[in-house]
C-alpha cells in the first residue's frame, strides 16, 4: 500500500507512538477494502477501535462545491479545533495555519483515491509549537467515487 507523504520537518517531533497510530489506521483501512480500491464509509466504525477512537475523524466530500464537512470527530480533532467540529466545514474549524494545507491533502486523497499522510508543525495563537501527524484515507460510495475520507490525527503541543 503506497502512501503519499509530506513533512516540513523530516524526523521532526513525530513520535514512534504517532507512527504506530498512523500505521494501525492504515492497516484498519486496508483490511476493510475487501478487494476494492477503497472501503465504503459504512465499512468503518471510527469508535470501534480503542487505539483509533480518540484520534479518528470522518469528513464528507461535497461533490458540487469541493468542500469537506466533518461528520464524525474524536476528541483529538475537537481539542485541536477548540470545539466539536461535527457538522462544520473542516476549513472553518481547524486552526488557521492548518486550513489550506489540510484541504489540499483532502483534495489529493480524494482525486488519487489513495491515503495521504502529513506531518509538520505550526505555532498557535498562544505561541506554542504544535507538532502533528495525520493520515487521510479515501472512502468510496457504491459507484466507486470518493464520498468520505477517514482521518487519524495525533499531535502534541510544545511550550
Amino acid at each position: 500500500m503506497a502512501v503519499g507523504q509530506s513533512s516540513d520537518q523530516p524526523g521532526g517531533s513525530v513520535t514512534n507512538a504517532d507512527r504506530r497510530t498512523t500505521g494501525f489506521a492504515l492497516r484498519y483501512w486496508d483490511e476493510r477494502k475487501r478487494g476494492r480500491r477503497c472501503p465504503a464509509a459504512a465499512d468503518l466504525d471510527p469508535g470501534e477501535s480503542p487505539r483509533l477512537r480518540d484520534h479518528a475523524f470522518v469528513v464528507a466530500v461535497a461533490t458540487e462545491s469541493h468542500g469537506f464537512t466533518v461528520t464524525y470527530s474524536g476528541p483529538s480533532l475537537a481539542r485541536l479545533c477548540g470545539a466539536d467540529p461535527t457538522g462544520q466545514p473542516i476549513d472553518r474549524c481547524l486552526p488557521a495555519p492548518l486550513r489550506e494545507r489540510t484541504v489540499q491533502f483532502l483534495e489529493t486523497a480524494t482525486s488519487l483515491k489513495r491515503p495521504m499522510a502529513d506531518s509538520s508543525r505550526y505555532t498557535d495563537n498562544a505561541g506554542n509549537v504544535v507538532a502533528y501527524r495525520t493520515v487521510l484515507m479515501p472512502l468510496a460510495g457504491e459507484r466507486g467515487a470518493v464520498d468520505h475520507l477517514f482521518g487519524v490525527l495525533t499531535y502534541k503541543t510544545e511550550a
